[in-house]
């Protein structure tokens, strides 16, 4: 053979290999590739105990996390490009539909709280017993940015209970329950400051009650009893080409919540101690409580539409001129067109 030859021959090998490489990147689109996700604190404890533990890199997935303030700022960050996933509940979801339809979906859920619990001095008359006038006069400090406030409102409406959202804690109406929104971190010292007489804040339920003295619990009988969801969201145009890899990212997390609730001390401990260290706790008992208190495991139950369906019904619909977008004006709403059946199950 020739130098020409050889050089000719060299080529095409060269060619060959090539277009092989390229195949198997056409084939296999996601190899190498590192997933972002936005995470807020609480009711993401399943997310940090699989990069701890090794479950995403186990499952053949490079996977970042990425820190943000709310479930709002986790929908901004995977609408704008910052991230490739994103978790939160319900209310940040519906936001997202009316100003980006389905070009977002649902992928799955790991944990479903009940959302109707507040957190109360000891001495407290106020309750959820489904009487009409069990909150009249109350002040009750909310996020009313988030699935939370809906139970609230949902559980009003049950028992026609009249409420006014107040501009400041000044503010006060005896005869009507009255609402004060409040950040996340404010809650918990809205309430110890006596600015409220309640708090319905999930997390910050637990840590008032199992670190001070003096604080009880108020829960909804079952009948009243409502839930909120937190779960995962893609941009619908990359889920085809990234199936696989949301499938390993999506069993990682379902891997974590078995750790989380196993019948095994050792890794019920361990993984107490990892959402700890994560979450700067430093009172074991309030981590094993919140972990105990909540439903964990990839799903998407009649509980979580519902969850969905109650922010629609109190939130949309009570607050027209927010929603300018898919959901103007809607009256109902069918949830399947935002979910994704190949990741979840669906009742």
């Amino acid at each position: 053979m020739d130098k020409n030859m050889k050089i000719a021959a060299i080529i095409v090998v060269a060619i060959i290999a090539i277009a092989g490489v390229c195949t198997a990147m056409v084939l296999n689109k996601d190899s190498g590739t590192t997933y972002k996700i936005a995470v807020v604190k609480h009711n993401f404890e399943p997310l940090y105990i699989a990069e701890e533990k090794g479950f995403f890199s186990d499952a053949g997935v490079d996977v970042e996390l990425v820190s943000v303030a709310s479930g709002n700022d986790a929908m901004v960050a995977l609408t704008s490009g910052k991230v490739d996933l994103a978790g939160f509940g319900s209310d940040p979801f519906l936001k997202m539909i009316d100003s980006y339809g389905d070009d977002y979906k649902y992928i799955g859920r790991w944990m479903l709280d009940e959302g109707l619990k507040a957190a109360a001095k000891e001495d407290c008359s106020f309750s959820f017993n489904g009487g009409t006038d069990s909150l009249k006069g109350a002040r009750i400090g909310v996020n009313t940015a988030v699935s939370y406030y809906s139970l609230l409102l949902k559980y009003l409406a049950q028992t026609n209970q009249e409420y006014v959202v107040q501009s400041d804690v000044s503010t006060y109406d005896g005869n009507k329950v009255n609402i004060y929104s409040f950040a996340n971190n404010a809650l918990a010292g809205a309430l110890t400051n006596d600015k409220v007489d309640l708090i319905i804040a999930g997390a910050t339920n637990i840590n008032v009650v199992e670190n001070l003295s003096g604080y009880k619990y108020i829960e909804a009988p079952e009948e009243y009893m409502s839930y909120m969801s937190v779960g995962m969201f893609a941009k619908t145009s990359d889920i085809d080409p990234c199936e696989s890899d949301y499938r390993k990212i999506l069993g990682a997390v379902d891997r974590a919540c078995k750790y989380m609730t196993s019948d095994d001390t050792v890794e019920k401990e361990d993984a107490v101690g990892i959402c700890m260290e994560r979450l700067n706790i430093t009172n074991r008992t309030v981590m094993t409580k919140y972990i105990d208190l909540a439903q964990w495991g990839l799903a998407i139950t009649d509980d979580d539409r519902t969850s969905i369906e109650d922010s629609f019904e109190y939130i949309v619909k009570s607050s027209p001129g927010k929603y300018t977008g898919v959901l103007k004006d809607k009256e109902t709403m069918e949830i399947d067109p935002y979910l994704d059946t190949r990741f979840v199950t669906v009742p």
